[in-house]
């Protein structure tokens, strides 16, 4: 992402500032899981549809927004009233991770 931010500290603050204007949310909470595997944070654009997640990347997600629904509209306001901070979000994404049903491993 250098080549289009310059620096992982502008790229973060535009998120930051996009997240808090309303244009988008974090469906789900990204950090390490379970099984130590590192998940990003996915993201939803708030003025579409929030669409299911492909089985492929839905491996340890619980999501925060209903899909199939109408979109949230925050932009139109200018701001998110859902706002987390890091640490609320990191706390967040350890309760996800214990509501998730992990799959039961025969030896």
């Amino acid at each position: 992402m250098k080549d289009w931010f310059g620096s992982n500290t502008t790229m973060y603050r535009a998120r930051d500032s996009l997240y808090k204007a309303g244009f988008i949310v974090f469906n789900a909470y990204g950090g390490k899981s379970g099984n130590g595997m590192k998940l990003p944070h996915l993201y939803a654009l708030t003025w579409a549809t929030i669409d299911e997640l492909n089985e492929k990347y839905s491996l340890m997600r619980y999501t925060h927004y209903p899909i199939k629904k109408a979109p949230l509209n925050y932009w139109k306001s200018g701001n998110n009233p859902n706002i987390k901070t890091r640490r609320e979000r990191n706390n967040q994404f350890k309760k996800d991770v214990k509501k998730i049903k992990k799959p039961i491993t025969s030896y």
